[in-house]
């Protein structure tokens, strides 16, 4: 039998490609797979592959973390562009290694329980409000972030219902005139409340607020997506 030609076995190497990403999409998942034709071997082993997401979790830079587990950089882009759900556990990854050195839930906690700005609360803590913006386009970190500003909202609110309903329960003419001047006060309040939301997220965060169950679904998602990328 004769030799095959270089251009033949190229052609056919990138035939392959996308059923070794199917495959290693497959074993990743506990799911049946496609055999291989003829003698060919996996180029990403499932071994090499959760190396690859420790590394990338760790926060090594992802080019050297390919190199330290043996993995070509067009074989895995090639595996990212043909498999999806590799590229989602890709990602979960990234988001992991950026939350990485993040005082995360700190800066939460300040949210929730204290009245200053998104803004003031990353200067408390010495990190670019910029930076957190763009940490907040990660889901599981804006969930977090939007479940902290609504416990925010809600304590504000509450107080200043009970200053109105103090107000009220004081009656007659100098109580009127106190409790407009408390509404003048919870107003001034809640307008405060509203610029408190980033003008960038805050479209999203009113679209997630309003439908409580999709944005439940999405937490446990990005949760899950989150334990699943650790193992």
């Amino acid at each position: 039998m004769g030799a095959q030609c270089p251009t033949s076995m190229r052609c056919g190497f990138r035939e392959l490609l996308p059923l070794m990403a199917q495959r290693l999409c497959a074993q990743l998942h506990n799911e049946p797979a496609q055999p291989l034709p003829y003698d060919a071997v996996e180029l990403i082993s499932v071994q090499s592959w959760n190396d690859l997401m420790r590394l990338i979790c760790q926060g090594t830079i992802p080019l050297d973390a390919l190199h330290q587990v043996g993995v070509p950089v067009g074989v895995f882009r090639s595996y990212m562009r043909t498999e999806p759900r590799l590229r989602s556990r890709w990602n979960i990854a990234r988001g992991i290694a950026r939350r990485r050195n993040w005082p995360l839930d700190e800066i939460l906690d300040d949210i929730a329980n204290s009245d200053l700005s998104l803004r003031g609360i990353c200067a408390c803590h010495g990190v670019s409000y910029q930076r957190f913006l763009r940490l907040s386009q990660d889901p599981y970190v804006f969930e977090q972030y939007l479940e902290a500003k609504q416990a925010q909202r809600l304590r504000l609110d509450d107080a200043n219902e009970s200053t109105v309903t103090a107000a009220l329960d004081g009656g007659g003419a100098a109580s009127r005139k106190t409790l407009r001047q408390t509404m003048r006060v919870f107003n001034q309040t809640a307008t405060k409340i509203r610029g408190m939301w980033p003008r960038r997220l805050s479209a999203r965060m009113k679209r997630a607020a309003s439908d409580p169950a999709s944005r439940l679904e999405a937490a446990a998602a990005a949760r899950r997506r989150a334990a699943k990328a650790l193992r």
